[in-house]
């Protein structure tokens, strides 16, 4: 019994992952569409209640007749019906792109580390970088909405890194890269993964499947990713690798492509503006532990 369990929960895993398809019959009529919409709320295990249900509908007509007239335009990325296709942009702007993210390093300071950025006089990178493959990044997670870890600083007045059993992984502290350049950011992310902030709130950001990001979006930042890369395209379109947080279904198995050196100096989504990474400068890990104040500047 356990065994068709485990089983069965693999298979709900595995279908989730594998995304949704539909075909161009399949939006001929309403009551195609509705049953379109069925099969969705079936592949992704969804209820509504009647009322909820037939609200939701005219909502995923709406987002799935955008993703049908955007993948006929000749971009360079697709959209898709993923999870996000019953609710509407103003929800999903509030829901998983509502984070508001403030300049931190106008609010917070000096910044912690070697007291500059340790990659400025680097003169060469690699035309391109994974550090998935190297080991370097974790398995994507799905965070859900913006609520589902209310985390507060002020629950937490120490961080006890020495209370763990087993080996520990600290930091010294974290630089900026320089902001809008792109250049800089190249160089960051050629020798380690860096955090970022984007603009992720776009309908196209929203329903993006597969290929170099290259929609509208604007520079307000509201949603907390990383660069675990970069490359070139084989017609020659540059890109970030970027770690996302919605679940493997959403993009390229939970990653999206986004256009790297555009001529705005705060670059595609606004991801030149807001880039961070740790430092580690020293060999030994202190033990004392890291007192409220600082948990909150590191913040």
């Amino acid at each position: 019994m356990k065994l068709v369990l485990i089983l069965f929960s693999f298979l709900i895993l595995l279908q989730a992952s594998q995304g949704f398809d539909y075909h161009e019959k399949e939006l001929e009529s309403e009551e195609s569409l509705s049953k379109l919409y069925e099969r969705w709320r079936n592949h992704h295990s969804v209820t509504r209640d009647s009322h909820e249900a037939l609200k939701r509908f005219n909502v995923f007509r709406h987002n799935v007749l955008h993703v049908h007239k955007t993948n006929k335009k000749n971009k360079l990325y697709k959209l898709k019906i993923n999870r996000f296709a019953d609710i509407t942009h103003h929800e999903f702007r509030n829901s998983y792109a509502g984070s508001n993210v403030k300049h931190h390093r106008m609010l917070c300071g000096p910044k912690r580390g070697s007291g500059g950025f340790m990659y400025e006089n680097v003169t060469g990178v690699p035309i391109s970088v994974d550090w998935r493959e190297k080991g370097a990044v974790t398995d994507v997670k799905n965070q859900q909405d913006c609520e589902t870890y209310p985390y507060n600083p002020d629950d937490f007045g120490f961080c006890r890194a020495k209370n763990v059993e087993g080996e520990t992984v600290t930091i010294d502290g974290h630089e900026h890269v320089p902001e809008n350049d792109e250049e800089a950011l190249l160089k960051a992310v050629a020798h380690q993964p860096v955090s970022v902030a984007i603009d992720a709130g776009s309908s196209d950001f929203q329903l993006y499947s597969e290929g170099v990001f290259t929609g509208e979006c604007g520079t307000q930042l509201n949603h907390g990713v990383a660069i675990v890369g970069y490359g070139e395209t084989e017609k020659g379109t540059k890109y970030w690798i970027v770690r996302n947080s919605w679940g493997r279904e959403w993009g390229e198995g939970g990653y999206v492509r986004i256009e790297r050196g555009i001529s705005e100096n705060e670059g595609r989504c606004g991801i030149a503006l807001e880039a961070s990474y740790p430092t580690k400068l020293t060999t030994t890990t202190t033990h004392e532990p890291v007192a409220r104040d600082d948990v909150k500047d590191e913040l």
